[in-house]
């Protein structure tokens, strides 16, 4: 395992912000199969949300934006199809598209088993060219937070036109104060095996903080015997100013801001939002 120094030196220095790693976490063959293994699991929030959650969001959205059986919705970046299977449960035509071929394949297997007709892509959502299709499109577990400025406008733009006029568009979002008082770091972990790579592997992981855009990077750096990957994660928080604002631009309206997506009341002590916008 050779360490090459001077590489480490530059990737420890802040990028620029929205400056791509040189490997994608969500497609990275061995990293896909760890994802899926916590999307599954149903006793942490890490990938997906608990069972008990996943079931209070579908049944107050369903509630909250009166969807009715026979209503069209798009679950975008689904998964494993854990939020598609509930809502075709209650009678709704789901489809569901997601970049990881091993989330959409375990989808469509257990779809299959379940004798639940579900129709699901293996795509990115930003490149999604759906027109006029459905009532309703989620976006759930804080995805609209890891775009940069262009995948945020592109995003909004497709689903504005994937949507029916008056459909609902709804996501989450975290608030400033989800990471209120965070501070840059850099720490390193060796590893026998593990969430980034099979064989032995060593990890170092920065934060950067970009106070100016209410933006933080993670960035791991995994160095293996064969080779070294760097993964960059970028999260922007949201106010409900903030929020509105890239929404009205797009051309939506917002109906309504909870503090999650079961309906919790919004408060100025809030750490996220759950978002309802109406095209």
């Amino acid at each position: 395992m050779n360490i090459d120094t001077n590489k480490l030196m530059e990737l420890s220095r802040r990028p620029l912000i929205f400056t791509p790693g040189d490997s994608f976490l969500w497609t990275d063959p061995y990293i896909a199969g760890q994802m899926l293994e916590t999307h599954l699991n149903p006793n942490t929030d890490s990938a997906s949300r608990k069972p008990s959650t996943i079931d209070e969001i579908v049944g107050f959205c369903m509630e909250h934006i009166d969807l009715r059986k026979g209503d069209s919705v798009l679950d975008a970046g689904c998964g494993p199809g854990l939020y598609c299977e509930r809502f075709a449960g209650n009678g709704l035509r789901v489809t569901g598209i997601d970049i990881s071929s091993n989330s959409i394949s375990y989808a469509k297997e257990s779809a299959l088993k379940k004798g639940i007709d579900i129709r699901y892509i293996c795509g990115n959502y930003l490149d999604m060219e759906f027109e006029n299709e459905f009532d309703a499109v989620f976006l759930i577990w804080w995805d609209f937070c890891v775009l940069d400025h262009e995948g945020r406008k592109k995003l909004l733009s497709n689903v504005r036109r994937a949507l029916k006029p008056g459909g609902h568009f709804v996501f989450d979002v975290s608030t400033p104060l989800q990471d209120e008082g965070a501070r840059d770091y850099r720490k390193w972990n060796a590893y026998e095996g593990g969430f980034f790579a099979p064989g032995k592997n060593i990890v170092f992981e920065c934060r950067f903080n970009y106070p100016k855009d209410s933006a933080y990077l993670t960035q791991f750096m995994v160095l293996s015997e064969e080779n070294m990957k760097v993964f960059r994660i970028y999260h922007t928080n949201y106010t409900p100013e903030s929020i509105t604002g890239l929404l009205i631009e797009s051309g939506f309206s917002v109906r309504d801001i909870r503090e999650d997506l079961t309906g919790t009341s919004y408060t100025e002590n809030s750490r996220s939002m759950g978002v309802f916008a109406v095209s």
